[in-house]
């Protein structure tokens, strides 16, 4: 049997490990065990690797892959956590959301109340007219408007727990 190396970062990605996998059946009994609980997504917005233009920016994971909601799986709940405070030479704000709807999770914040060590809590999540359920896989972004950023570092999370129990 082959050992595999893996740094400390990489167990506790899910996605990583089982594509070093190459065994399918064992593969997917592993998405099942590994995912029938709730499970929560990192990634983060960097203006050092992705930038600061005007635009929705897809949050990365720490291999730089991009945070995918998958098909068949409800938000819990979410928060972000500032690293580096986001600087502006303008009035910009940010808010995190999803392909196709920008401020899924959370309202456009302005970016002078984004000091090191904030918590941007995410929209409410809880009733029927909030609960965000995923019929098709999304993509995690971050919406920077009105003006653009020129320095910043925001890791988000993003509490996700499988509709049934056949994902």
């Amino acid at each position: 049997m082959p050992v595999l190396s893996v740094l400390p970062s990489q167990l506790e990605n899910i996605d990583y490990l089982l594509n070093r996998l190459d065994d399918v059946e064992l593969k997917a009994v592993l998405v099942r065990l590994l995912r029938a609980g709730s499970t929560t997504l990192r990634g983060q917005w960097d203006f050092a690797t992705s930038g600061g233009a005007v635009s929705e920016i897809p949050v990365l994971d720490f291999n730089g892959n991009q945070v995918v909601i998958p098909a068949g799986w409800m938000m819990k709940r979410h928060w972000q956590y500032v690293i580096t405070a986001p600087l502006s030479a303008g009035s910009a704000t940010l808010s995190y959301g999803q392909n196709g709807s920008v401020v899924a999770y959370s309202v456009a914040t302005a970016v002078a109340s984004l000091t090191i060590g904030a918590f941007i809590i995410g929209k409410p999540i809880g009733t029927a007219s909030t609960m965000l359920a995923f019929s098709a896989e999304k993509t995690v972004i971050v919406d920077i408007a009105v003006a653009a950023m020129t320095a910043g570092k925001i890791m988000g999370y993003f509490e996700i727990l499988p509709l049934s129990f056949s994902v």
